[in-house]
Parts: C-alpha cells; sequence; structure tokens
C-alpha cells in the first residue's frame, strides 16, 4: 500500500529541537513498522528521510490511505496555518476519490463543528484516549520506546514535569505546590506569551518549581531516569475521556514512577497505584520513593504502567485501520510504476 501522512512534525527534525513536546516519535514509529511490513511512505509537505518521500498533493490519487495528524488555524503562526489550509485541502481532494481518510485529533481541537464538517466527508476521526468523545475512536500513540531500563531508586531525586504551559496550569497548583515537593519543570513556563501567564506570575505562583525551560526531545527520557517521579498533568477534556499522551511511554521507558491525577478518568480494571489526589498525596508518594520507605512502590507504578504501554501503545492497530480500509480499495499504481504491495 501507499501510505500517506500530514502533520506539523517539521521536516522530521522535532527530536532534535527545543519542543518539550511528544516530538514525532509516534511518526517515525508508524512509518518504520508501514515499511518493516512493504509498504511505502509518503509525506505531503516538507522534509523527506530514509522512510518517508516528501510529495505534492497532486499524488493524493496514488495513495491507499492517509493519516492526518489534526491541525487547527493559528494565524500568527504562518507555518502552523499553512499546514491547517493544506490539511484541508487533502481531505477534500482524497474524499472525491473516495480514499480512507484517518483524522488524528492528537489535542482535542476538533470541536462539534469542526467534526460535523469532516464526518460529511465520510472521514474516520480518533484520538488517543481510553474513553473517547462521541463520534471519535479509540486510537493510542504508537510507541516504540525501551521498556528494558531498570528502576533504581537511589540515582533519583524530586519530580520532573515535562510540558508545556497549555491548559494545565490550575491541575499543576493543585498537584505540585507543596513546601515538601521539589520539582523542575521542562517547557515554556516561563516564556513571555500574550495567551499565557506572565513569567512572574509563574513564579510567583509555583515557589517550590526551578524552570528549566525547553528541553530537546530526544533528552526527556534520560532526564526522566533521574527524576524520583513525574506526574501525569492534563487539561480537562484530556481527563474526563482519559487521554493518553506519549509521556506515558516516555516515563515507562525511564522507568520512572508517574503519578497520576486522581480525576484522570482510567480503566477501572486497574489497579489505583500511583493515583494521587492533591499535593499532600504528591508529597508523600515522594517521602516514601525517596526515603525508601517501601522499596517496592516505586517499582510496583513502573510495572503496571509499563503493562499498560505494552499492551495499547503499540503500531498494530494503526496497520490494522490501513488494511480494513483497503479491502474495499483496488490498488492504485505507485509514481515508481510498480503496483502496491
Amino acid at each position: 500500500m501507499n501510505i500517506g501522512f500530514h502533520g506539523y512534525e517539521p521536516a522530521f527534525e522535532s527530536g532534535n529541537m527545543m519542543t518539550s513536546t511528544g516530538s514525532s516519535h509516534h511518526l517515525i514509529t508508524l512509518m518504520n513498522e508501514f515499511a518493516r511490513l512493504g509498504h511505502y511512505n509518503y509525506w505531503f509537505g516538507n522534509g523527506e528521510n530514509s522512510i518517508a518521500t516528501s510529495i505534492s498533493l497532486d499524488l493524493i490519487p496514488n495513495m491507499n490511505i492517509i493519516f492526518l495528524f489534526w491541525r487547527w488555524p493559528m494565524p500568527d503562526y504562518p507555518d502552523r496555518d499553512t499546514a491547517y489550509s493544506r490539511q484541508l485541502s487533502i481531505i477534500k481532494r482524497a474524499a472525491n476519490l473516495k480514499i480512507p481518510i484517518v483524522v488524528h485529533d492528537q489535542d482535542h481541537k476538533i470541536d462539534d463543528k469542526m467534526k460535523s464538517f469532516l464526518t460529511g466527508y465520510a472521514v474516520r476521526l480518533t484520538e488517543p484516549s481510553l474513553h473517547p468523545r462521541l463520534g471519535f475512536e479509540s486510537l493510542m500513540y504508537p510507541s516504540s520506546y525501551s521498556l528494558t531500563r531498570k528502576y533504581q531508586p537511589h540515582s533519583r531525586f524530586g519530580l520532573a514535569y515535562i510540558g508545556n504551559n497549555y491548559e494545565r496550569y490550575e491541575q499543576a497548583k493543585k498537584y505540585v505546590v507543596h513546601p515538601r515537593v521539589l520539582a523542575s519543570f521542562y517547557g515554556n513556563w516561563v516564556i513571555k506569551s500574550p495567551s499565557r501567564e506572565t513569567p512572574e506570575q509563574v513564579e510567583h505562583d509555583f515557589p517550590n518549581v526551578l524552570f528549566e525551560g525547553r528541553l530537546e526531545a530526544d533528552q526527556v527520557v534520560t532526564r526522566l531516569a533521574n527524576a524520583s517521579a513525574t506526574i501525569h498533568l492534563a487539561k480537562p477534556s484530556y481527563n474526563e475521556t482519559g487521554f493518553i499522551t506519549m509521556r506515558w511511554a516516555e516515563a515507562a521507558s525511564a522507568a520512572c514512577p508517574a503519578l497520576i491525577p486522581s480525576e484522570f478518568k482510567f480503566l477501572e480494571s486497574v489497579p489505583k497505584i500511583g493515583f494521587v489526589a492533591d499535593s499532600q498525596a504528591v508529597a508523600e508518594n515522594l517521602d516514601i520513593l525517596e526515603a525508601l520507605k517501601d522499596p517496592n512502590h516505586g517499582k510496583a507504578i513502573v510495572e503496571w504502567q509499563r503493562e499498560f504501554v505494552n499492551q495499547y501503545m503499540k503500531p498494530d492497530r494503526w496497520v490494522e485501520l490501513a488494511v480494513e480500509a483497503n479491502d474495499f480499495v483496488t490498488p492504485q499504481p505507485n509514481e515508481e510504476g510498480e503496483k502496491n504491495k
């Protein structure tokens, strides 16, 4: 099959960028898996590497399926706004050709109005949630992070949070601000922006936090491996749907116990080890982990979270979607004139 992709991972280089985000790890994981199975990867936009070829929209008719990592209008950022417009063009052209389209809403930015617009084009909507919103299917980020690092509590200290200040401010205050919680935050927290709290306000509200600035994505696991714990802060809609970010896989790879806010809607069948109700509970967990009051506590959190990542965060379902969609699609010649596999 010819597999088309589109998003805003700039030229597949975000692993080397100061983003403090999940970078394009999931994209590279998917492309590697499709290539391993003998399929062809194509990227609508800039950037070319050994596993994907950058192509124009003129080659949309050659695709068997297109995965779009949803972009939204951002007039203040011309390159991102261009990605949004290009994405809509892809949807319209592909839909007219009856090419299957999967839109992955990896930021909960598709509202009801846009959902109605997209479903009118027979787009399949997905999101990485355990309890997806109406009209969306559950499709977890695919991870290829190694899960072999040993948990070594003696080499760890403090709480590390890696992520930007987007719709998590009040939750961060609820769970992190405590005199016994020594924390390091990596991200845009004290970078001035009219859309966020001022650096002065942030410093005032979080007296116990050291703000380290943005972190290169390929350093995330190393930083987490040196922390006693991390915490999966989430915006309200993520809590309501059990939205699993790539941070879960990164913490599991680092063998870093990840504390989870109690309002996060998880699976009922999983023991709530490491779930916390407030900053006092965070402080108590850090006390246990750092004073080794219960040597098995951190290991138990890491083990069940690794089991979760191993079970749910695989590329298998993405491949299944492509195969299912193409049960009803006649393969088209690719640009080399060969038949798709």
